[in-house]
């Protein structure tokens, strides 16, 4: 009797299995007489399919390189973005070095501003001239985002010399590409903007300057931070370290009065100028959701242009329309 039943229960399970083949096979069939018969729409599906997957592809990118994944410098929560604003100009990004020098050196709350600004070159090496994405950046830059060369060393206060500073250090990548990753790099002499330099290290590989992830090479600051001819050059990022025990509010109230004072010291060039501090991290994840935005909406306004508010909320707009006719 259980043998019975068995082969009964098994026979019954192809039954179904064969149904279900043919089933499929029948709406798989039943699809592709549709499409041929409206193959504007079905280039155009294709189409929406292919643009959907490369959005989601990109969204995705942004979101686990930026909003998932933690600063790639160490102690990333320390970490603070510095700006002057004005009402007249809006925008907040840049600060004047002469400020930054004087609120690093007033400041208990944060412990170093580093500046940095990108600043195309022409490099000459081996009878070879190139255009090279260039930077520029002071000592404090990289002590703050606390990076360790893979060759050689980083900038020193002693390399802040301004235009007569003959050192410079490369990228991981860079190093890679034009110098065939040769470790004889150090104290290498090569020529840039018609001036001799010597590179002095190399990046470790994988890092990123905020906002300037494109530099292949650094030059140490070519002014004088202190000169007081540059305390309206307002070009430079920067970014400063918390002080141990310090918080992002007792930084911004520090600071703002630190910009109080230069305004009236400086009137010319400080007057109606303010300080802005917030985490690097959130000045990064902002760039970010500005991108995600930028893809959210057309789709959003799309889906309303095409169809109706009674189409379905989470069907395309095309699709919808065409099941409908």
């Amino acid at each position: 009797l259980k043998t019975c039943r068995s082969i009964a229960h098994a026979r019954e399970r192809d039954r179904r299995r064969s149904e279900w083949h043919r089933g499929l096979r029948y709406d798989v069939m039943g699809a592709l007489r549709q499409l041929r018969r409206k193959p504007a729409f079905t280039i155009l599906a294709l189409l929406m399919i292919a643009l959907g997957v490369g959005a989601t592809s990109g969204i995705f990118s942004v979101v686990n390189g930026v909003l998932l994944t933690p600063l790639p410098f160490p102690d990333p929560g320390e970490l603070v973005f510095i700006c002057e604003a004005n009402q007249v100009q809006g925008s907040c990004g840049t600060v004047a070095p002469p400020n930054a020098l004087d609120m690093a050196r007033h400041s208990r709350s944060v412990t170093d501003i580093g500046l940095a600004r990108s600043w195309t070159v022409v490099m000459s090496a081996d009878g070879a001239s190139q255009g090279v994405a260039g930077g520029l950046a002071t000592p404090d830059y990289f002590r703050v985002l606390q990076t360790v060369p893979a060759l050689g060393r980083l900038f020193v206060p002693e390399d802040q010399r301004g235009v007569g500073s003959p050192v410079a250090i490369v990228s991981h990548a860079f190093w890679r590409t034009a110098f065939g990753s040769d470790s004889a790099v150090v104290d290498r002499r090569v020529t840039i903007d018609g001036q001799p330099f010597t590179i002095v290290g190399v990046l470790p590989d994988g890092f990123e300057a905020p906002f300037l992830s494109d530099i292949e090479l650094w030059r140490p600051l070519h002014i004088d931070p202190a000169s007081e001819q540059h305390r309206d050059w307002r070009g430079f990022f920067a970014i400063g370290r918390l002080a141990a025990g310090a918080t992002l509010a007792a930084a911004q109230d520090e600071l703002s009065g630190i910009a109080t004072q230069l305004a009236d010291r400086f009137p010319d060039s400080n007057r109606g100028w303010t300080v802005q501090v917030e985490t690097l991290r959130n000045r990064v994840v902002g760039t970010a959701r500005s991108t995600l935005l930028l893809f959210g909406r057309p789709i959003e306004g799309a889906r309303w242009r095409c169809g109706p508010p009674s189409a379905p909320a989470g069907a395309g707009c095309c699709v919808w329309c065409w099941w409908r006719a």
